[in-house]
């Protein structure tokens, strides 16, 4: 607000008395007010002054783009990989899933990039991946277990796996999975 006041006094025409001028900032921020506070950020480029509150609610529209009462149906391909309901579930920060990574030509998929689909437990055997996520007809290799953490809560669709006997997850498609996990470690199968 300041800086807009200093904008308005400054900016007056030079013929007229200072007071004047002073009051016409004055009167300035007073429209101001009229119109509304998402003006004064761009009105108060000042260092400092409005960054912290537009920063902020940024962080609140993506807060609220991450967790959700609920999400929309998955499409038929997708809700295939579910056995029975699939659920809205909201993980919480600190909270760590598990990826059996998939080959992209060739290679295992990197390690910062992960896809969407995820289990809620971690194993150590191929035997035990194929049992809880079966994986197998979908090409896996069954080389590796990925650790990832949730560094952000973020709803996502969760269920039981489709001829499995563990849970899955899946991100949301508008959500980047790198945006909200963070890789810890991998493990290798035996």
């Amino acid at each position: 607000m300041v800086a807009f006041a200093v904008w308005g006094y400054n900016s007056g025409d030079p013929s007229v008395a200072e007071g004047t001028r002073f009051l016409s900032g004055l009167e300035a921020i007073g429209r101001l007010a009229q119109v509304g506070t998402e003006w004064a950020s761009y009105a108060s480029p000042v260092a400092g002054s409005g960054r912290r509150a537009v920063a902020q609610e940024v962080a609140e529209e993506a807060s609220e783009r991450l967790v959700r009462k609920s999400l929309p149906p998955l499409s038929e391909d997708l809700a295939k990989a579910f056995e029975g309901p699939i659920k809205a579930r909201t993980l919480k920060a600190g909270t760590q899933i598990y990826r059996s990574p998939n080959l992209r030509e060739g290679v295992l998929e990197p390690v910062q990039k992960p896809r969407r689909w995820f289990g809620t437990r971690l194993v150590k055997t191929k035997a035990a991946l194929d049992q809880l996520y079966n994986v197998s007809p979908y090409g896996n290799p069954m080389v590796e277990m990925r650790v990832y953490k949730v560094t952000k809560d973020v709803t996502v669709y969760y269920g039981r796996v489709a001829g499995g006997k563990g849970y899955q997850i899946y991100i949301p498609g508008d959500i980047t999975p790198q945006d909200v996990l963070e890789y810890v470690t991998s493990i290798p199968l035996r």
